[in-house]
């Protein structure tokens, strides 16, 4: 490949996402960071290409990246997507080996070190908040100052293969002042009938988050830069800016990605109220996801009043961070909720019958009891949860930086990794308990409907809530047998998943216990997992086409209705136990 002059380059800098089918789930699915700061750099007169590279069809978009040489080429590096990100820079470098390259991201805290110091193409890496950092070294690299590396908030590596850490840059205190995330690519995705666009866009309302989670790092970059733990956008300016998005591109799907978006603490609730207070002030029709915490949520009369004006302003998913069934765990991942508040949590979400309620829970870990486990089972059985497999086979992904992190390997628990950008793997307290948690990712494997119901749960609940949504009352009245007719067919179907979850992992612990390592826990599993499981799927597929085929044979369209779910590469790979053993029974 022939190499190009650098200097008088066709663009300043490309800003490329590397993701997979799953992570990336459309051509305008940004991470919301990257898109955030592609809008800074533009407003600063910085010609700047925000680049989607799909390693489904990396080919046809590499030719955009090569055609249009720039002096910085900036990614969002995590554990994921690091691989790949480094083959693509290696052709990149040798297109044009005068381009600097930048990592930066959330996750990147947690291995910049070794990426430094292991990555031959690698120029430094950015942390914390990009955008002030990314501007002014575009400015020194342009200028052709060679002092480019002297600026705060980045790290690099010397000649005498040291790591230096510039001081840290302060951390953007008014978000207010910041211009709204880019929308590259959304005009160009797919849209309905009725010109409403089909998929979901992010946004946040803050940064920071006032939890102490065990498992997160979320709040180290903000300890770096010593920024507060929390920092809120102005209610008006969130809802300028989701103003702005559905006249622009008549969006109806919004993703809130806050860390919970009941945040700060007391003042979240009226915080929370004046934002969705502001959309129905403006007669915005929209369906939002947000994310939220167990304890927070009461039965007083001015939660449920607070709960309701949610739906109005047009909530429909809630993303509860449950965690666990026992105290003990509990206390283990530093959350503030017990097992009551989560009790209490879903009791009151259901007899609200507002939301679709989607529920987080870590069900296996390096300090899982048989104990803990029997928690977890009744907790979800007792809530309906078994539905949706992910939750029977999730194991605890640490994070280096984590608290959790520190203390397993002051045990001495890390296994040392095979590539330094992995999740790192841990010891079990209890081998029985590892052999559990291998068996149910083994599941995957043998029964591939486990993997195919999986998200389609989730287009069903989803699409129950947004018929109850006040913008899709038309489809809802015109369609309304139809609907009841796969309301029941879907819970009768959802129950009978509960039934057989519950069950089958009830009788898997059973026999682990009893006969050790030597328990067939493939076979016990078969009338559970196998054929009834995939029946009850089968079923609630085909009820859900038939609605679909129902509501457009109504003549409506589906924009803001349906929300196409795909597992995700994380949740599709056998996750960090796959390198700790594997069954061959």
């Amino acid at each position: 490949m022939a190499k190009i002059k650098t200097r008088g380059l066709s663009t300043d800098i490309q800003l490329i996402n590397v993701a997979s089918q799953g992570d990336m789930h459309n051509m305008a699915d940004f991470p919301y960071g990257m898109a955030l700061i592609t809008s800074y750099l533009r407003q600063q007169g910085i010609d700047t290409l925000l680049l989607q590279y799909p390693l489904w069809k990396k080919e046809e978009y590499l030719k955009t990246i090569l055609d249009c040489p720039a002096y910085l080429y900036g990614f969002q590096v995590g554990t994921e997507n690091y691989a790949n990100i480094r083959d693509l820079v290696e052709i990149i470098k040798e297109n044009n080996p005068e381009g600097k390259i930048v990592y930066g991201g959330p996750f990147l805290v947690s291995m910049y070190e070794e990426l430094l110091r292991n990555d031959p193409h690698l120029d430094a890496v950015v942390l914390g908040e990009g955008e002030y950092t990314i501007a002014e070294l575009i400015k020194l690299l342009k200028d052709n100052n060679p002092d480019w590396k002297l600026i705060r908030g980045i790290a690099w590596l010397n000649e005498d293969d040291g790591i230096v850490v510039n001081p840290h840059r302060e951390a953007i205190d008014n978000m207010d002042i910041m211009p709204f995330a880019a929308r590259d690519g959304v005009e160009d995705e797919a849209y309905d009938n009725d010109g409403k666009y089909m998929h979901d866009v992010r946004i946040t309302t803050s940064r920071g988050c006032t939890s102490s989670c065990t498992f997160c790092a979320v709040n180290v970059n903000s300890r770096m830069q010593k920024a507060k733990r929390w920092r809120g956008r102005d209610p008006i300016s969130v809802v300028d800016e989701m103003e702005e998005i559905v006249g622009k591109y008549n969006v109806k799907l919004f993703n809130f990605q806050d860390s919970a978006f009941d945040d700060p603490g007391k003042l979240g609730q009226k915080r929370s109220r004046a934002i969705c207070e502001e959309i129905i002030k403006r007669g915005l029709e929209v369906s939002i996801k947000v994310y939220y915490r167990a304890h927070p949520v009461k039965d007083g009369p001015d939660d449920i009043a607070l709960y309701r004006h949610y739906k109005e302003a047009g909530i429909d998913v809630i993303i509860f961070g449950v965690e666990a069934g026992s105290n003990y765990e509990l206390e283990l991942y530093g959350k503030t909720a017990r097992v009551e508040d989560n009790y209490r949590c879903l009791k009151i979400m259901h007899e609200l019958d507002l939301f679709f309620c989607h529920v987080g829970i870590i069900m296996f870990g390096p300090y899982s009891t048989f104990s803990t486990l029997r928690e977890n089972y009744r907790f979800m059985y007792q809530n309906q949860l078994f539905y949706w497999y992910c939750i029977i086979s999730n194991s605890l992904i640490v994070t280096p930086g984590a608290a959790i992190y520190n203390k397993m390997k002051q045990e001495g628990r890390i296994i040392p990794r095979n590539n330094y950008w992995e999740y790192p793997d841990y010891e079990f307290r209890d081998l029985k308990i590892k052999e559990l948690a291998l068996h149910y990712q083994h599941l995957r494997a043998i029964y591939p409907h486990i993997d195919l119901g999986s998200p389609l749960v989730l287009k069903a609940e989803n699409i129950i809530t947004r018929l109850k949504n006040k913008m899709n009352k038309k489809v809802a009245a015109s369609c309304k047998c139809e609907i009841e007719i796969f309301k029941d067919i879907y819970y009768k179907n959802k129950k009978t998943l509960n039934e057989l979850g519950y069950h089958g992992t009830k009788e898997n612990l059973e026999r682990i216990e009893k006969d050790g390592l030597k328990a067939d826990l493939v076979s016990a599993s078969e009338p559970y997992f196998g054929k009834s499981w995939e029946s009850a799927i089968y079923a609630i597929e085909m009820a859900y086409l038939n609605l679909i085929d129902c509501i457009q044979a109504a003549g409506f369209s589906l924009g803001g209705l349906v929300y196409d779910v795909e597992l995700t590469k994380r949740e599709r790979r056998t996750n960090n136990l796959e390198s700790m053993g594997s069954r061959k029974k």
